[in-house]
């Protein structure tokens, strides 16, 4: 449950103490929680890098069906909009003349194919859902060559088990042999009826309904087959394996999301609520817990797994009539904030039009259980966030002396830092070059969660990427 405060939040004087900062290596090593989502945490490195295989294979094989067809959409409900760039370490300049793929490892027939020979081979045109890792997804249509038709033309041996892609930025994933010969698998090289820009992964990338995003490799180069799993897996899975994890779905009920399916949101089913946002404090051996759709904040005892405190997104919005407000919603990148506050960045997604806000609450002390809103910042007044596709994930990230660094995603993809006064000290749009075009793309940032310490900030900043 949460309240709103009597004080003036412009009067507020907020303690800070850096030394609640976890060091970002710690905090992915830590970050292995909320499996109700299936794997949609707030921060791909957190949530992928906890999982160790062949633990991901089976959190996959929850989600997606891999011996089986999966349905496909019409072209009449492609989201153009909605596929965002998220990029490993940066955008390789391929040329497509020059380009080669090589498929070599345990096969019978080793490969070095060109683009052109690629797209002698017959087309294949499917409309999926790409499903990424961090709680989004789009539908989207791709194009390419079936991997399996690769496949038969390389000829693995009887043993081969698992499949690694190479990438021109240096990204590696693998899978396992089934998911790669399935059908709906492609080698792709257009999206949604034209061909793949360098952004999204061209030449070459993988496309298939039966995998999480993060394994969908861009820019692939060279595909390898093997019998055994390499020392390496997996960039995100090789960060560090699971030692720690605790399931919402033993806490969560159906009847809470029947409660809110009766007021203000549209929510049809219990998959759609995720984990949104992921803060360990080391510290005080607590984590924090914030959920899509479940508006609730929740505190648990590390490495108990008990629920400390249960922060509910819900208010009295004049404390006498009993009618409800939001205080929260859609809540993103949780995190302490000093030593008795939390950070949060709300999508208001609840009210319509509205722009996302950073808020600052302070938790309550023994034996109470509201939280109080005592600083919010309205991000983007100005903008029009009528559109669904503005409400998106965001960041805040604490850089000292009472500074906020805030990351929006969506179309706008804005970055700016403002103090306690509401003052804006800096400001910016993610930009990038387009060799193509001659001209800026908005490159279309996911709440840069990836910006989990000052040092990745400045690095945003003066790098761009």
């Amino acid at each position: 449950m949460s309240q709103e405060p009597n004080q003036n939040p412009s009067d507020v004087e907020l303690e800070t103490d850096d030394t609640d900062l976890v060091p970002r290596r710690r905090f992915l090593t830590l970050a292995g929680a909320g499996l109700l989502t299936i794997g949609f945490g707030s921060l791909a490195e957190g949530l992928v890098g906890s999982l160790s295989e062949p633990f991901n294979q089976q959190i996959e094989s929850l989600i997606f069906q891999p011996h089986q067809l999966v349905p496909e959409f019409s072209v009449n409900e492609i989201e153009p909009d909605k596929l965002i760039v998220n990029t490993f370490r940066f955008t390789p300049a391929i040329s497509p003349v020059t380009y080669r793929l090589t498929i070599d490892g345990e096969v019978n027939n080793p490969l070095s194919l060109s683009m052109l020979d690629l797209q002698k081979l017959p087309l294949t045109s499917m409309v999926i859902r790409h499903v990424c890792v961090e709680g989004w997804a789009a539908i989207v249509q791709w194009g390419g060559v079936r991997l399996r038709d690769l496949l038969a033309i390389a000829k693995p041996s009887s043993q081969a088990k698992y499949v690694y892609f190479y990438s021109a930025d240096g990204y590696y994933e693998s899978w396992d042999i089934d998911s790669a010969m399935h059908p709906q698998t492609l080698m792709a090289y257009q999206k949604n009826g034209q061909p793949l820009e360098p952004s999204y992964g061209a030449p070459l990338r993988l496309a298939s309904p039966v995998k999480l995003g993060y394994k969908l490799s861009k820019w692939v180069t060279r595909i390898q087959v093997t019998s055994e799993l390499a020392e390496k897996r997996g960039y995100w899975e090789d960060l560090g394996n699971e030692v720690w994890y605790w399931k919402s779905s033993q806490y969560f009920k159906q009847t809470d999301m029947a409660y809110y399916n009766t007021t203000r949101l549209n929510i049809n089913e219990m998959s759609d609520m995720h984990e949104n946002g992921f803060y360990f404090d080391e510290a005080h051996k607590m984590v924090y817990l914030s959920f899509r759709n479940i508006n609730r904040i929740l505190k648990i005892k590390y490495p108990e797994g008990n629920v400390v405190n249960d922060y509910s997104g819900w208010y009295k919005a004049d404390g006498h009539s009993g009618k409800r407000d939001v205080l929260f919603c859609q809540q993103h990148c949780i995190r302490r904030y000093g030593k008795k506050y939390l950070s949060l960045y709300d999508n208001n997604a609840c009210n319509t039009g509205q722009a996302p806000k950073v808020l600052i609450l302070q938790e309550p002390g023994p034996g109470k259980e509201f939280l109080k809103k005592i600083w919010e910042y309205d991000c983007a007044p100005e903008n029009d966030f009528s559109k669904s596709s503005t409400v998106s994930g965001g960041n805040v990230l604490d850089i000292g002396g009472n500074n906020l660094f805030v990351s929006m995603g969506g179309e706008y993809s804005k970055l700016f830092i403002v103090n306690k006064k509401k003052e804006i000290l800096w400001a910016a749009l993610h930009e990038k070059w387009n060799m193509l075009t001659k001209k800026w793309d908005i490159v279309l940032l996911y709440r840069a969660s990836i910006i989990t310490e000052p040092k990745d900030m400045e690095r945003l900043i003066w790098e761009g990427n």
